[in-house]
């Protein structure tokens, strides 16, 4: 059989229920009045005084007392509707409020079609002409996605409109919520970090304008944090990475500059003077004491253990105790690692001794990692464009063989960088090597090895 392509034929389109929501022009009836309405052939001195007239003739509705109000020409209003359990439930949640009842109605009293709202809470029975857009807003919206049918496309513009960021936060989980229950698809557009966080990258998309020509792009498979960089929206705490010393520091930030603008933006890299043994034993320690730490280090490959970092829920119980913590920690850092804690009898308080071994065996093994190759110098060191820089430089050819040959016979990278350095610059102080590490990453960073892809993929797990 031909296939649907050969046969120039397209898949029938998928046919969904859709529910369409703008909250920045869904406000409630007495708003649309006060903000938008007018005075033309009224007795009113002014919109309060309209307002209060009508508002009368509403409560009526509320109240029960009348079920239709009508003019000479039609009816002014839809049937009152008193909200169910389910429904207040997730405005409660979402608004963070509890609400006892809260009656609706779609009605004309106030000229231009809207919607008034009688809530009441422990505290209060209120209309719309107190409450809060947000608050009007997050019953219209509950309401509707509730009401959908199963597999509805729902689209919602800026739901976060005068919503705090709290409220933001659980309005995303009630529609995380609803697409479990019912299987929605939900498409939104959001300014809001409290919207975006936490959505894995496919759901995000980034509509920015391109400043040479005007036009609109789309970027995908971006982080919260990446996705917020293209439209400007600060981040206030960035990621650090530790490394060991300034040629680490500088591999590093060569790979995020590749990596893009977005990426570069959510790190700091920073390198420490004191060296290896002072991460272990002060960085960490304090660190692995902070909740959901953004800091990272990433050791040189000589300092990688030879078995994986340990993880101490995997130990047996009766083996997990300060002194069995301590040996692993040793074995695993070749480091003695002491923390001060609260006083007390055999030397210190032992449950605190405890639970920081445990948090400092947690932190090596979700946020220490390591750089391929045993020091830096071998990641970017390349032979042929070492040999290449000496051929250039260098006019007699007896001179330029004596020299390779004596660059081949050195096997320390350090030194063989102040060899290259010294005939390149005339001299080999750190400054100078660095300068021509320099070229080396950089023909390193155009080429993207294996090891590039290395550190690169680690980078993008800590997004």
């Amino acid at each position: 059989m031909r296939t649907r392509e050969e046969k120039n034929e397209r898949d029938k389109p998928i046919i969904k229920n859709v529910v369409y929501l703008d909250f920045r022009s869904e406000l409630s009836a007495f708003d649309k009045y006060f903000y938008f309405g007018n005075l033309k052939n009224s007795r009113a001195r002014n919109k309060q005084e309209y307002l209060r007239r009508r508002s009368s003739s509403l409560n009526k509705l509320f109240t029960g007392k009348v079920s239709k109000i009508s003019s000479s020409t039609r009816d002014l209003n839809k049937q009152v509707e008193t909200l169910n359990s389910n429904e207040l439930k997730w405005i409660s949640f979402v608004l963070g409020r509890h609400y006892i009842k809260a009656t609706s109605v779609l009605h004309s009293l106030f000229r231009n079609e809207g919607y008034s709202v009688l809530f009441q809470t422990d505290f209060a029975k209120y209309s719309e002409a107190v409450a809060g857009s947000g608050e009007m807003a997050v019953v219209r919206l509950v309401r509707e996605v509730l009401a959908a049918q199963n597999y509805s496309l729902i689209l919602l513009d800026e739901p976060e409109v005068s919503l705090h960021p709290g409220a933001q936060e659980r309005l995303k989980l009630f529609l995380l919520e609803q697409i479990k229950i019912k299987k929605h698809q939900v498409v939104l557009t959001s300014h809001s970090p409290s919207i975006v966080k936490g959505l894995p990258k496919e759901a995000i998309k980034v509509f920015y304008q391109n400043p040479r020509n005007g036009r609109f792009l789309i970027s995908e498979n971006l982080s919260p944090e990446e996705a917020f960089y293209h439209i400007e929206f600060p981040v206030f705490k960035k990621k650090n990475i530790f490394v060991e010393d300034i040629l680490a520091q500088e591999i590093v930030t060569g790979v995020l500059e590749k990596m893009g603008d977005a990426t570069k933006n959510l790190f700091n890299v920073r390198f420490n003077p004191g060296g290896v043994s002072v991460i272990k034993k002060e960085f960490i320690s304090v660190f692995c004491r902070e909740e959901n730490t953004e800091n990272f280090i990433f050791f040189d490959g000589d300092q990688s253990p030879d078995s994986p970092h340990f993880d101490w829920q995997s130990f047996i119980a009766s083996d997990i105790n300060v002194t069995y913590l301590r040996t692993k920690i040793k074995e695993q850092t070749t480091e003695d690692i002491k923390f001060s804690v609260d006083g007390g009898s055999k030397g210190g308080n032992q449950k605190q001794q405890l639970e920081l071994l445990k948090s400092y065996l947690d932190f090596y093994l979700t946020h220490v990692f390591y750089l391929p190759k045993s020091v830096p110098e071998d990641i970017i060191w390349n032979q042929e464009f070492a040999i290449n820089q000496i051929r250039a430089l260098i006019s007699d050819k007896n001179d330029e063989d004596v020299l390779i040959a004596e660059l081949e016979i050195i096997s320390d990278m350090k030194k063989k960088f102040a060899f290259i350095t010294k005939i390149i610059l005339g001299d080999s102080s750190s400054d100078s090597i660095l300068s021509v590490q320099r070229q080396f990453i950089q023909r390193w960073l155009n080429h993207q090895n294996e090891d590039f892809d290395n550190i690169q993929n680690t980078i993008s797990d800590l997004i």
